[in-house]
């Protein structure tokens, strides 16, 4: 319990660290025009990396490396769930293309 609670801790104190970075990554992203369905999409997926890292580590640290595993694909499941809107548009403008 103590081990989970400092990595939650810790994790906490990183993300906290991290806003600004973001913010600054957002605001230039904004100057730039561009779509912030993407940026959006790429910190939700970094966000999910984070934590499907920490809860895996945090199984294998308690023994249970099919339960690290299972973290693990529940992660990149999630992580395929989030970029479904980005391979649908990749699709239609490969149609456009095309036609």
């Amino acid at each position: 319990m103590i081990k989970t609670a400092a990595a939650a801790a810790i994790m906490a104190a990183v993300i906290s660290g991290l806003v600004p970075v973001l913010e600054r990554v957002e605001a230039m992203y904004s100057e730039t025009g561009g779509n912030s369905e993407y940026l959006t999409v790429l910190l939700k997926s970094l966000g999910i990396c984070f934590l499907t890292q920490l809860a895996a580590d945090i199984c294998r640290d308690s023994g249970e490396g099919t339960l690290a595993s299972q973290a693990e694909t529940a992660g990149k499941t999630a992580l395929l769930i989030i970029a479904l809107p980005l391979f649908e548009r990749a699709a239609q403008l490969a149609r456009e293309l095309i036609l």
